[in-house]
């Protein structure tokens, strides 16, 4: 509470309220509520020429029951766990394994016997840290940003000098087996939802180091080659476009734009090429053996599954590539058309849901933590699914859940953990000071 309680008995009465609220977290919020009603009142009965001792009992007395408030207060402010998105949750969980089981015979050699294993591994890990997040204290994560924010792109950086990659030239890299860029997206979330909550972050020097830890970000990101990276610049943009002040519109416009020409210079693929990548989609059927394939490829398996599917072990068609980028066309292909409207409009569903949820949210942090992670969970359940159609072009972005790979489905549980974390306190829908 701010400022001195006027009144030794508004005090005793205030403490009779908080008893009756569960949430201990609302006992701020309320303390201030009733007191600023206090104030209102306590002045009013003064102007009617009460002494103040007089004036105070009748205050306190046009305040209502302690008790009655207490519980209506109570109501206001309970915790409201969101069942029906943890359900969704739970069975978009059982369903990656069910496609990953059911597509053992399409995934690369030596794979067959790890990849179920590693599905379950990862669901089984990604709901006990999203469980964790849940019933964490939001202000103890609020308080790591800078090493969430500046941390991480350390890590990336020391990943790009000394980590390791697949391709002999060009490629994403790991840092000794463990996929640091796919992470990052979601740790630079929360830190930059820190940094753009804390009011003196956003002028002055302290602006201009976080502009130039965003450059840097995005940067590493294109030199590392990741297909993440447009994933992180969607949440970057989303974050930042909402920002009135020129540096956040320069961070927004002009780094993309820098980052753009770094990695087509240092990567030299001509102009022409990286237009046809991102239009074979819509035309597929002129290339089906060249940059069209896996494109033309997806399409056949959508168009041939029927409303029902070849069912488990039933592989008309092969797909040449990664598993987790065509779960989508698999789980078509294993249970049909009507699964993958059912996936779709439960995935959709659950967005909107909390989408609109997340609008009411108030206190700083809270919102853009919300904004920032939710851009990326939309985007990674989203886009595949366009891209398991056949008709978006295919960048190397795993669904979670159902791709089978864990790290994607960790950091998804683990987020919308968080997610429900925020939501479930009511507290954040009325908190409006902006805070450290």
């Amino acid at each position: 509470m701010s400022g001195t309680l006027l009144h030794p008995r508004l005090e005793t009465y205030i403490e009779t309220v908080c008893a009756q609220v569960k949430n201990r977290e609302a006992h701020k919020l309320i303390r201030e509520d009733i007191n600023g009603h206090f104030t209102d009142a306590l002045e009013d009965e003064l102007e009617r020429g009460w002494n103040e001792e007089e004036a105070v009992l009748r205050a306190i007395e046009r305040l209502g029951q302690p008790e009655e408030l207490g519980r209506s207060f109570h109501l206001i402010h309970q915790r409201r766990v969101d069942w029906p998105a943890i359900m969704c949750l739970a069975m978009l969980s059982f369903l990656g394994i069910l496609v990953t089981i059911g597509n053992m015979r399409d995934m690369p050699f030596g794979q067959h016997d790890t990849m179920p294993w590693n599905t379950i591994a990862g669901v089984a890990l990604g709901l006990g840290l999203g469980a964790a997040v849940f019933f964490a204290n939001p202000r103890h994560i609020q308080k790591m940003w800078p090493l969430l924010l500046f941390g991480t792109a350390v890590l990336m950086l020391v990943t790009l000098v000394v980590g390791s990659s697949s391709r002999p030239f060009w490629g994403p890299k790991s840092l000794d087996g463990f996929d640091v860029f796919t992470m990052s997206p979601y740790l630079l979330a929360l830190g930059l939802a820190g940094a753009l909550s804390c009011e003196r972050w956003k002028s002055h020097w302290r602006a201009w180091l976080l502009v130039f830890t965003v450059a840097l970000m995005q940067i590493l990101f294109a030199l590392d080659g990741s297909p993440v990276l447009i994933v992180a610049d969607i949440m970057l943009f989303v974050a930042l476009v909402r920002h009135r002040e020129v540096l956040w519109r320069f961070a927004v416009v002009a780094v993309p734009a820098l980052v753009l020409g770094v990695r087509m210079t240092l990567i030299r693929l001509p102009l022409r090429y990286v237009v046809e990548r991102f239009t074979i989609a819509f035309h597929a059927g002129t290339a089906p053996e060249s940059i069209g394939y896996e494109n033309y490829q997806t399409q056949l398996l959508v168009q041939n599954a029927g409303w029902f599917g070849h069912g488990m072990g039933g592989h008309p068609f092969l797909l040449a590539g990664s598993h987790g980028v065509f779960a989508f066309a698999e789980l078509i292909n294993l249970f049909g058309w009507s699964a993958g409207a059912v996936l779709a409009g439960v995935v959709i569903w659950l967005i909107a849901r909390l989408w609109k949820r997340g609008m009411t949210l108030s206190q700083p942090f809270a919102y853009q933590s919300f904004l920032c992670l939710m851009t990326l969970l939309s985007f990674q359940l989203i886009y595949p699914m366009m891209i398991g159609l056949g008709v978006f072009p295919i960048i190397g972005v795993k669904m979670p859940f159902v791709s089978g790979g864990p790290l994607p489905t960790i950091l998804a549980l683990s987020s919308f953990g968080w997610l429900l974390n925020l939501l479930k306190r009511t507290e954040y829908r009325y908190q409006r000071a902006v805070e450290m």
